[in-house]
C-alpha cells in the first residue's frame, strides 16, 4: 500500500475521472475483511507513520557513521525528528480546527502531512472522517476503501463510516448488506446500529428497535446504542421504553457520552415524565 494515497490524492485533484469504487467493490472488501479479520491477528499501531517504522538498516544522516558486529555489517539509521515532529503538531491543529468547525483548515493541514506520509493512516482517517462529515462522500469512500486493504486497528470504525454512508445514501441496499453480513458475523454490535439506523431512514421503526436492541445486548457500555433505541421509542411512542433507555444512555462513564446530546436527554426525561 506505500505510495496509495498520495496516487489517490493525485488523481482526485488531476483527475476529475477519476473512478471512485461502487459500492459493490465497497461491500466486497467489507465482507472480505470481516470474514478474514480474525481477533488473534498481530495487533498494529493504528497512530504508526512513516516515520516511526522499524528498520535494519541505520545510518546517522550527519555523520554517516556505520557500525559492524562480529563481522555482520548493521547499519543503523538516526532520523531527525524534527520535520516528524512539525507533522505531528500538524495533526494536531488539524484536529482541534475540525473541533470548532474549521473543516477547511483542517483538510489543508492534513493534505499537508500526507504529501509526506502519503500511507499514515491516522491522517488519511481524519481526513475521511472530515469529508464524511462535510457531505463529500465520494473523497471519504475513496479514502476509507483504500484503509480497509491496510493493516490498520480501528477496521471496525472504518467498516463502520463504509456502511453509514450507503446507508445514508441507499438505506435498503444497507439493510440487504448488513442482514448478510450479520448472518457472517453475528457477534459485531456495530453492523445491528447502522442497520437499525437504515430501518429508521425507510420509517421501518419496529425493525429498527429491534436491531438497536440488539446492538445494545451485545454491547450495553455503549451509550449511542441506548440514546439510537430511545430514540426510535420516543418515536413509536413507546415511552415508558424510552424513558428507561434514555436513562440508561446516561448512565455510563462520562467520557463515553460525548457523541450523545446530554442536555437534550436529561431535558426529554423530565417531559416523559409527565406521559408515563
Amino acid at each position: 500500500m506505500l505510495f496509495v494515497f498520495q496516487f489517490i490524492a493525485q488523481n482526485l485533484v488531476q483527475n476529475p475521472a477519476f473512478a471512485y469504487p461502487t459500492n459493490d467493490e465497497i461491500i466486497g472488501q467489507v465482507e472480505k475483511t470481516l470474514l478474514f479479520d480474525k481477533d488473534s491477528r498481530e495487533s498494529v499501531n493504528f497512530y504508526k507513520t512513516d516515520s516511526d517504522k522499524k528498520t535494519s538498516s541505520v545510518i546517522n544522516k550527519k555523520s554517516d557513521s556505520k557500525e559492524s558486529e562480529n563481522n555482520d555489517l548493521k547499519v543503523t539509521l538516526i532520523e531527525d525528528n524534527r520535520s516528524s515532529d512539525d507533522l505531528r503538531q500538524k495533526e494536531k491543529m488539524a484536529y482541534n480546527y475540525s473541533l470548532i468547525g474549521q473543516y477547511e483548515v483542517s483538510i489543508q493541514l492534513l493534505k499537508s502531512v500526507l504529501q509526506k506520509e502519503p500511507n499514515n493512516s491516522y491522517s488519511n482517517f481524519a481526513l475521511a472522517s472530515i469529508y464524511q462529515k462535510i457531505g463529500q462522500n465520494r473523497q471519504a469512500k475513496q479514502i476509507y476503501f483504500e484503509l480497509l486493504k491496510t493493516d490498520i486497528d480501528n477496521k471496525e470504525q472504518v467498516i463502520t463510516n463504509l456502511l453509514l454512508i450507503i446507508a445514508e445514501q441507499s438505506p435498503r441496499e444497507a439493510i440487504a448488506t448488513v442482514k448478510r453480513l450479520i448472518a457472517q458475523s453475528p457477534d459485531k454490535d456495530y453492523l445491528f446500529d447502522i442497520a437499525g439506523q437504515a430501518y429508521e431512514k425507510i420509517g421501518d421503526l419496529e425493525n429498527s428497535m429491534q436491531m438497536f436492541k440488539k446492538a445494545y445486548e451485545i454491547n450495553n457500555d455503549n451509550p449511542k446504542y441506548a440514546y439510537n433505541l430511545a430514540v426510535v421509542c420516543d418515536k413509536s411512542k413507546k415511552y415508558r421504553l424510552a424513558f428507561d433507555y434514555y436513562d440508561k444512555s446516561l448512565d455510563t462513564s462520562s467520557d463515553k457520552k460525548k457523541e450523545i446530546p446530554v442536555e437534550q436527554i436529561k431535558l426529554r426525561i423530565q417531559q416523559l415524565r409527565q406521559l408515563i
